[in-house]
């Protein structure tokens, strides 16, 4: 925020943690002329890590919109000018109000489903209370966000809310007969960005069925912009500038899962991948090159002593990685409580800056999902290796006596940065994981 000439207040892009310099404009919730509250959500930006909304600076009259929607902008870049109410003329507020409520009873009144002139002319005495999440999911089903009566306390609109008015509006459009659909032309066809179950919900939503696209073969497209474009761009800087080489392995896991189902008998359960990150913090600590940041410029290695581990969560608006800091001081419990407060909050595009910055180390548990049995992790700059866990199968092996026996087997693919790591280091770290995923009662003589 910085004051301007005349009393304005420029809203500028902070600075949104390590590594973060950029974002792309994805809506604003106000329009020029529109009146804001200080602290009021005026704009969301998207990160390839984050989505934010951005508070007004000030109280006042938005006067300019210097960042246009679905833009690219740099830290310290202005995205809008407010005119502080000691600097706007009272008849030029009224004025600028009035302008904004006809234009939104006009849009409202031609809506199918809309709201009555009276009920929109109410709607717009108040701002518009909705998460990231039920703004996204709006934008996904063409609903604004102005026509929806919400339900939630001070009228926040709700997601379910968002799916009513949805619905009401479905209903309200004619169904075309059988005979109508021989002779017309089949409808163009959509993709919806929506989360699958969001998807599954709603047919409105829904990708046309098989064979009912255009008959050239056209091409259904998708926006390359936000999130995407971003992780686009740092996984090519990645596998460009770094030499990569992975570990394939595979781990017997029957002592984890045997003390995990002990546990879990005691307490409530914890999942399976807070064990996987306790695991690979005491790894960490047997091999602190793991842990590591190369910095060039500098000529130097930098090892961490504190394990600030980050988890891929596959999230609706792509794939991103919050950080559990301070591992190597947790207790499984409270791994396990930091990772499901960051997983849900990277699903709802709620995380802040601060949570998915500072990573030392990343892993990646793609077992719940299931399928694949090896893969070649990217790395994240600046960090120097990545892990993966693929889903746990049991198979028959040949145990030390030589007897066929079934093992729960878990296939691990560890990628590092060859500049910092050799492949006897990875072998060695991959050793110490067998170790403690075959014996996990090892775990507890590395505690502090």
């Amino acid at each position: 925020m910085t004051a301007g000439t005349g009393g304005e207040v420029a809203l500028r892009l902070h600075d949104l943690g390590e590594g973060l310099t950029e974002a792309v404009v994805l809506r604003y919730f106000v329009a020029v002329g529109d009146r804001v509250t200080i602290d009021q959500p005026v704009v969301e930006v998207e990160t390839d890590k984050v989505t934010a909304e951005l508070p007004a600076p000030a109280s006042g009259i938005v006067a300019a919109i210097e960042a246009p929607e679905g833009t690219s902008v740099r830290v310290g870049d202005v995205l809008l000018r407010i005119r502080s109410d000691a600097s706007v003329p009272t008849s030029r507020v009224r004025e600028a109000d009035r302008e904004r409520v006809a234009e939104r009873l006009t849009l409202t009144a031609d809506a199918p489903g809309g709201k009555t002139a009276e009920e929109a002319k109410e709607l717009t005495k108040r701002p518009v209370l909705a998460s990231p999440y039920t703004r996204r999911l709006a934008r996904t089903l063409g609903v604004s966000l102005e026509a929806v009566a919400g339900s939630g306390p001070a009228g926040r609109i709700e997601p379910e809310d968002v799916r009513r008015y949805v619905d009401r509006r479905a209903a309200a459009i004619p169904v075309l007969s059988t005979r109508s659909l021989a002779t017309s032309s089949p409808p163009t066809p959509t993709v919806s960005n929506s989360p699958a179950e969001e998807v599954a919900d709603h047919p409105i939503a829904q990708r046309p069925a098989a064979g009912f696209g255009s008959a050239d073969g056209e091409a259904e497209t998708l926006p390359f912009r936000g999130r995407r474009e971003a992780i686009a761009r740092h996984m090519v800087h990645s596998v460009t500038t770094i030499p990569h080489v992975t570990q394939l392995d595979e781990l017997e896991a029957d002592g984890l899962l045997a003390l995990k189902a002990r546990l879990d008998a005691l307490e409530p359960p914890i999942p399976l991948t807070a064990y996987l990150i306790k695991i690979v913090s005491t790894a960490l600590r047997a091999h602190p090159r793991f842990n590591a940041r190369l910095d060039e410029a500098a000529g130097i290695i930098r090892l961490f002593r504190h394990h600030h581990i980050g988890v891929a969560v596959d999230a609706p608006e792509g794939l991103i990685v919050p950080v559990i800091r301070h591992v190597e001081g947790r207790s499984l419990r409270e791994i396990a409580v930091a990772l499901e407060d960051l997983v849900q909050k990277a699903r709802a595009g709620t995380l802040g800056p601060k949570e998915i910055a500072g990573g030392t180390f990343t892993i990646s548990n793609v077992g719940p999902i299931g399928g694949a049995y090896a893969a070649t992790p990217i790395i994240r700059p600046p960090e120097v290796a990545i892990l993966a866990f693929h889903r746990i199968r049991k198979r028959p092996v040949v145990d030390e006596d030589d007897r066929i026996v079934v093992r729960s087997i878990l296939p691990v693919s560890l990628s590092f940065d060859h500049r910092v790591l050799d492949g006897a280091d990875a072998v060695r770290f991959v050793e110490t994981l067998r170790s403690l995923v075959r014996e996990p009662e090892r775990l507890f003589l590395s505690m502090r």
